[in-house]
């Protein structure tokens, strides 16, 4: 079931907002809202620009249906709690714009495997993903961003923080993770054509490469892992062809 949050929706927006000027908040969701929801970057045009809370209660807290959420790159800021007990939460896209990511903002989201945090935010607050028992793996695509107190707390035992070459402020172990320094990827070949598209890259044997694509490089979607081998692998999209621009990324995420 997927779910649009737009004043248009045929089957009923299931989202609550607020206007606050020339600006829009989400405040509010249908706990009985399940699957894939998308979240709009305008509401009575104006541009949503924070997922917020009203008298503490996180805009999506006790959304135990939802299993995928889209954000758009409208949003500053997610506040606290917002996705509070979302236990089938297993994907979030957290966009470029994002500086904020709120106290106890994805606490107890026990199915959230893996979230990427992208190089603009620059603080994170107390227990912000604080009893994920299933996330294994943090990626921050920056630099050290302000990190507050139990932050990863009650954490898979596997867990762990990957950051770009080059990044910043990090030492052996983060927020009581341990880091990993992730490798730069040697690209053998790719295909030109439009479909299907493929590309080969140097693996490690043990390892494990998620492969992405993106229509704007800022919203970014898995679609295929590849198990590293020690030597050469090749990944082809066998996807159905698309109707827009592609882009694609290779990340080691162990």
């Amino acid at each position: 079931m997927l779910l649009f949050g737009g004043i248009n929706e045929v089957n009923g927006d299931p989202l609550r907002y607020k206007v606050e000027g020339g600006t829009v908040a989400v405040i509010g969701c249908d706990e009985n809202a399940s699957g894939e929801l998308v979240i709009p970057s305008t509401y009575e045009e104006k541009p949503v620009t924070s997922i917020g809370a009203v008298l503490g209660v996180g805009a999506f807290k006790g959304c135990s249906g939802l299993t995928s959420v889209t954000i758009p790159d409208s949003v500053i800021k997610i506040g606290d709690r917002t996705f509070l007990g979302c236990s089938g939460l297993t994907s979030v896209t957290i966009p470029d714009s994002v500086t904020t990511i709120g106290a106890y903002t994805f606490s107890h989201c026990r199915s959230l495997t893996s979230v990427t945090i992208p190089d603009s935010v620059t603080s994170i607050e107390n227990g912000a993903f604080s009893r994920c028992s299933s996330l294994t793996s943090i990626t921050f695509e920056g630099n050290v961003p302000t990190l507050g107190i139990d932050v990863f707390v009650g954490v898979s035992g596997n867990a762990k923080i990957f950051i770009n070459p080059g990044a910043t402020g990090f030492g052996e172990t983060f927020g009581g993770l341990p880091v990993i320094i992730l490798k730069k990827l040697k690209i053998n070949t790719f295909s030109k054509s439009d479909s299907p598209f493929s590309l080969s890259f140097e693996t490690k044997s043990e390892s494990t490469y998620k492969i992405e694509a993106s229509h704007d490089l800022k919203q970014w979607r898995e679609i295929g892992e590849v198990q590293g081998t020690g030597s050469s692998v090749k990944f082809t999209d066998w996807r159905e062809a698309l109707f827009q621009k592609q882009y694609y990324r290779v990340k080691m995420v162990e």
